[in-house]
């Protein structure tokens, strides 16, 4: 007689469970649907940005659970193959996988600070990404002064080279001429080529700096100044 009351009372509590389960998961579903109601009460939640950075962690960490899914069906299908793999599971998957991006991480960290070391002040913030920074063009500088300039400091390299053999200063940092000297009229200094010897050739020698903007001024070896187009500086540059 037990057995019989058994065999009845356990569906008839089995049933009660099935319906909680559904009515729990019917709820979670309309909880998790329900918006936010706009009659003037006081509403609590994220903004834009927090709601976008949630989003790219949930991504992540669904693309995440699914290479980890991956490399275990991978890693697991290759044993037969090499009978002295160990079985990976899938809280090894995920931790191999966790502890190679924060390896790639740290690689790309390293490779945007010897970025920033090889060009200080030569990035600035837009926004969440970094640009190059655009140096403003100085248009206030008449061409008669910026032509001035570059004849200035084309009489102290001449001069410096009589002095000492036909030997040409080291550049800007040398300490032969004056640091001032150095200085365009438009601001910046001179773009200086170091060379073994001057008076004869068309290799460029001196440029001004981008502040003059597109068109500059360079000086070439033979002595002559000519006013070059900012590509074809560059194009000489890489020749």
């Amino acid at each position: 007689m037990s057995e019989l009351q058994q065999k009845v009372t356990i569906p008839s509590l089995a049933a009660p469970v099935r319906v909680s389960r559904c009515w729990m998961l019917w709820s979670s579903l309309l909880i998790c649907g329900i918006q936010p109601l706009q009659a003037g009460m006081t509403s609590y939640g994220v903004d834009s940005v927090a709601g976008f950075r949630l989003q790219a962690l949930s991504f992540f960490l669904f693309l995440l659970l699914v290479l980890s899914w991956g490399l275990k069906r991978l890693w697991n299908g290759l044993r037969p193959a090499f009978p002295s793999w160990p079985v990976l599971t899938f809280r090894w998957a995920f931790g191999l996988l966790l502890l190679f991006g924060l390896l790639i991480h740290v690689v790309l960290t390293m490779i945007a600070g010897a970025r920033e070391l090889m060009t200080p002040a030569a990035w600035e913030k837009d926004g969440p990404r970094y640009r190059l920074r655009v140096t403003p063009v100085n248009e206030s500088v008449p061409r008669n002064l910026r032509l001035a300039g570059i004849e200035e400091i084309k009489e102290r390299i001449w001069q410096y080279a009589l002095e000492h053999k036909g030997a040409v200063p080291d550049g800007p940092f040398g300490g032969e001429i004056p640091w001032k000297e150095w200085r365009a009229p438009t601001g910046g200094v001179y773009c200086y080529l170091a060379r073994k010897s001057i008076g004869g050739g068309r290799e460029l020698l001196l440029y001004e700096p981008t502040e003059a903007g597109s068109k500059r001024f360079v000086l070439l070896c033979d002595g002559s100044i000519e006013e070059w187009s900012e590509s074809k500086i560059h194009q000489t540059l890489e020749d």
